[in-house]
Formats: C-alpha cells, sequence, structure tokens
C-alpha cells in the first residue's frame, strides 16, 4: 500500500486572507467613528457647561474675597472665556497703575471650552472682542441676572442663566435653531 501524501494540518494565513480581514477592520472602523463622535459631543457639551459653572463660582468668590467686582467675559462664535477683576486694566488693556488690587493678587483665568462647543447669542456681538456676561459684586450677587448659550455639533443648544440675586444656575435645552 501505498503512503497517503496529503499534506496535513495548515500552518499560517494567505497574504488574501489577511488583506480580507484587515479591509474589514477599516470599514468598521469607518463606520463606528461618526457614532462615536456623537456620543462624546454630548460628553464635551456637558464638560463645557461644567467648566461655565465653576469658573462663575470661582469669580464670585474672589469677588467677596478681594473686595473688588469680577468679570465673566466670553469670545461669542468662539470658545474662549475669560475671568478677571472688573477694572480697565484686565479687560481693555488699560493702564495698570493705580488699581484696586495688590499686585499678584488678582485672579485671572482665560480658557477655552471643550473642542466643538463655542459660545453663541442671538444678539450675535463681534467676535473677537470680549463680551461681558456676568459681574460678580462683593457682596456675593451677580450685578444681574445672566444668560449664556452654548451650541455644538450634533448637540441642542443649551441657556446657562444666573440668578443675579442668589447666584443659582439653571440649564435649560433650547430647541435647534432657536438661539
Amino acid at each position: 500500500m501505498r503512503a497517503s501524501t496529503s499534506p496535513g494540518p495548515r500552518r499560517g494565513y494567505t497574504l488574501l486572507e489577511i488583506l480580507v480581514v484587515v479591509a474589514l477592520i477599516a470599514i468598521l472602523a469607518a463606520v463606528a467613528t461618526p457614532s462615536i463622535e456623537g456620543m462624546y459631543s454630548h460628553v464635551r457639551m456637558t464638560a463645557s457647561i461644567d467648566q461655565v459653572r465653576a469658573q462663575w463660582a470661582e469669580a464670585r468668590a474672589h469677588a467677596i474675597d478681594q473686595g473688588v467686582p469680577y468679570k465673566f467675559g466670553v469670545m461669542m462664535g468662539q470658545n474662549k472665556f475669560r475671568v478677571a477683576p472688573d477694572l480697565a486694566e484686565f479687560w481693555s488693556g488699560g493702564d495698570s497703575s493705580g488699581g484696586q488690587l495688590e499686585e499678584g493678587t488678582a485672579y485671572v483665568h482665560e480658557d477655552e471650552l471643550q473642542k466643538g462647543v463655542q459660545f453663541t447669542n442671538a444678539s450675535g456681538g463681534s467676535s473677537g472682542d470680549w463680551q461681558p456676561v456676568a459681574i460678580f459684586m462683593p457682596n456675593g450677587e451677580c450685578k444681574e441676572d445672566a444668560e449664556l448659550t452654548l451650541g455644538g455639533q450634533g448637540n441642542r443648544p443649551q441657556l446657562l442663566k444666573i440668578r443675579g440675586l442668589t447666584g443659582v444656575v439653571t440649564i435649560q435645552a433650547l430647541a435647534v435653531g432657536s438661539h
């Protein structure tokens, strides 16, 4: 009898099999990426809201602590915001001599919202200029009730309101296109 000449077990994959698997992985990644981005856009909006609320609390605390009004300003149509004393030297590049604060004691914080989230407003406001939103007084009050709208691709616009007398912040989801 003649011995069987079967090749035995396969020891690897062909180049064609590897290319098919890589192509399937690439297709799945391309399909999943927009879903993942959409999922994270909500997280970025929530984080941006938390950033604004935290900076409002910081501005209020520093106004009380230092006895000087603090302003929260934004650049409309962008994602930049700033907290600093409500003095010309911090907002208009004015002369810093004769200020009400000792040198180095002012809290000045500039930052940006999360990627894809920006400040929007129906009234517009020129892009590139600091637009005051809220001024926190040394007695702990906000000078007046204030509103701010955050928008971002894939999210409903969010309206943040701060109550002047109490400092309570409320958040309201707006209908798309209402800002």
